[in-house]
């Protein structure tokens, strides 16, 4: 009896071979000649996938990047549940984790696994469990993008705009201090801000900050109006 191909599938055709007709004992010893095989049918079957698990998988921790993805490494992962030398293989490796935020040994969902290679389809891929990895915090770089000239009014207040590299839609503000480096007239003085600090929206703990930034801008004379004279 043989299955057409060896490969998984369900009602495959089973053709039966090598049968033969052979004596019996005691009563019915000599009588197979009085026989012949006048036909053999064919019959069907199914041949199920074998569970194939993978081993080994390690999830990476990353910096927040605002996405859920987690990078897994195929490196070192293993498939055990071949059979000899069949040709089955990891193509890709990808995993999520269950939301973007920092977190420390966050769960990690390793479902994106996909086989290639030409037994695959023999195989039923039980995706690995248990993966956990941490999400960091990104550090978020403030810098000037412009320092307003002033006129002279004896204090070093600066007034500023800044920028920031967060990624494209997080919610953030923070507070600081902007001054000139002094209260004296002069072109492009130093304008420092200080004591950069996060202080809300509803990314805030996904980011360190940087404390300071700079710029320039001038202070001008102050007009004196002379009367009386």
């Amino acid at each position: 009896m043989c299955i057409r191909d060896r490969n998984a599938g369900v009602d495959k055709a089973v053709t039966v071979t090598g049968i033969t007709i052979t004596d019996g004992t005691g009563a019915e010893a000599g009588l197979s000649s009085n026989y012949q095989i006048a036909s053999i049918t064919t019959t069907s079957a199914t041949i199920s996938k074998k569970d194939l698990t993978v081993e080994g998988v390690i999830a990476l921790d990353k910096v927040y990047d605002g996405t859920t993805t987690a990078q897994i490494n195929s490196s070192v992962a293993s498939l055990s549940g071949k059979i000899g030398l069949d040709d089955v293989n990891i193509s890709t490796m990808t995993g999520s984790f269950q939301d973007k935020n920092v977190g420390i040994n966050k769960i990690v969902d390793g479902n994106d696994v996909v086989l290639s290679g030409a037994d695959g389809g023999n195989y039923n891929l039980i995706q690995p469990t248990g993966l956990q990895a941490s999400i960091t915090q990104r550090a978020l770089t403030v810098s000037v993008i412009n320092a307003d000239d002033k006129v002279y009014d004896s204090a070093t207040d600066a007034i500023v705009t800044l920028t920031d590299d967060r990624v494209s839609g997080d919610q953030l503000s923070y507070v600081y201090a902007a001054n000139f480096i002094d209260k004296n007239v002069g072109d492009n003085k130093y304008v420092g801000v200080n004591n950069i600090s996060l202080t809300g929206g509803a990314d805030l703990t996904n980011y360190t900050v940087n404390s300071t930034a700079s710029g320039f801008a001038a202070v001008t004379a102050k007009a004196i109006a002379i009367s009386g004279i």
